[in-house]
């Protein structure tokens, strides 16, 4: 029997499901006897409980997005929502959407989503909240969810995949003998397995490359009141040059907002493209995209 070399060349095998890797790992947490390793295999199979912290690459950042119902059965869909004027409560909802799911169940999610994706909506008593809140002229809140790329399952998956990975090769750079002999593998120390495990499971792995960075530059690269900057500062973005036209225009619109809240028309702009970052042809990940765009328009109208 040789688990390591099945388990590490599983890993690199896209037509292994991940949950069949868990399960070979779990014979490979039996002969290690180590605990930690039997219940991170046990949460991903099995799903985590409501009282236990997930894992942070089991949330997904999306924006809300809204859908607004008028007269005449006219309709707004796709429509971003401000966070920063949600109850608190609320905001930290619509920061991240948190998938406890079983493993399998992901990998479901991840085959049903397709191009268009799925939606996590929002329960009806946080609606009806939001609807006395952010209002639209001629226009009732109806609806809110947050949406979710096929992409984002996916990424669930690579991060226990590439985990699980990380894991039997650090314990292949102890003693190369562990990937042929269950003696060599049985011979590691409990110590040297838990080490492994905590820098390989809950070590960092950083997937939205070049954000940080993005993100810093705001405070020296957009000024307070001038447009100029924030468009330089948004095509850092990856923003489309026929989208910053649209933002120059809606901002000079919407004109200056003192009172730290979006005009309707920037709003509207908003909820425009960060369509395309949920579509994915935003190259911005999309859970730091809202984020991004936020910032630069916070230092543009001097809220920050």
């Amino acid at each position: 029997m040789k688990p390591i070399r099945e388990i590490r060349d599983s890993c690199t095998d896209p037509s292994v499901k991940v949950r069949d890797l868990l399960r070979k790992a779990k014979v490979l947490a039996t002969t290690l006897r180590n605990e930690p390793l039997k219940h991170w295999l046990d949460r991903e199979l099995n799903g985590y409980p409501a009282n236990e912290e997930l894992p942070g690459y089991r949330k997904i950042g999306s924006p809300p997005m809204g859908t607004f119902a008028g007269s005449f059965g006219s309709k707004i869909t796709n429509q971003a929502l401000p966070i920063s004027m949600m109850p608190h409560e609320l905001q930290q909802i619509a920061k991240a959407v948190a998938l406890p799911n079983p493993i399998g169940e992901i990998e479901a999610m991840a085959e049903s989503a397709g191009s268009k994706g799925l939606q996590h909506p929002w329960l009806a008593e946080a609606v009806l909240w939001l609807r006395q809140i952010i209002t639209m002229e001629g226009y009732m809140l109806v609806e809110v969810y947050q949406p979710l790329p096929k992409p984002s399952f996916e990424g669930i998956l690579d991060a226990v995949r590439n985990r699980l990975l990380d894991f039997v090769l650090g314990l292949q750079e102890l003693d190369p003998n562990v990937l042929d002999s269950e003696k060599a593998l049985s011979g590691l120390t409990g110590e040297q397995v838990s080490q492994v495990f905590n820098i390989a499971i809950h070590g960092d792995h950083n997937v939205v490359a070049g954000g940080k960075d993005i993100s810093q530059s705001v405070t020296q690269g957009v000024s307070p009141g001038d447009l100029t900057s924030l468009v330089a500062y948004v095509r850092q973005l990856g923003v489309d040059p026929e989208d910053l036209q649209e933002l120059e225009t809606a901002v000079k619109k919407d004109g200056p907002r003192p009172q730290e809240q979006l005009g309707e028309r920037v709003t509207a702009w908003m909820g425009r493209v960060l369509a395309k970052a949920v579509a994915g042809t935003w190259k911005i990940a999309l859970a730091i995209a809202p984020e991004l765009l936020k910032q630069g328009l916070s230092h543009f109208y001097g809220w920050k």
